[in-house]
């Protein structure tokens, strides 16, 4: 199953517990151990491995912001950072990954 760049597929482990059935892995996942790519995981369920996606969504939404903030200065936010978080807050809303 396909959810944004994600794939979620159920590949049950042989142990006794299925909290860990769901596997999901970003399009673009590099998977070295050198990377800090954490665009995968396991979930329990479907909805679980989405859960987890959107929380990986606004992380990266949130991390963004920061990065912009850190740019604001005594005379305040440079325009081109402004429109940018701006853009990337519209769109989230618009995936329905942030609400309003």
């Amino acid at each position: 199953m396909k959810y944004f760049d994600y794939t979620i597929s159920y590949k049950p482990k042989p142990i006794p517990t299925h909290k860990f059935d769901y596997d999901f892995v970003h399009d673009d996942y590099d998977g070295a151990a050198d990377s800090n790519d954490d665009r995968f995981g396991n979930a329990a369920s479907i909805e679980d491995a989405i859960e987890q996606i959107d929380c990986k969504y606004r992380e990266a939404v949130f991390d963004r912001a920061d990065t912009i903030v850190e740019n604001v200065t005594s005379e305040g936010v440079a325009l081109t950072s402004e429109l940018e978080f701006w853009s990337v807050a519209k769109a989230c809303e618009e995936l329905g990954i942030v609400k309003k």
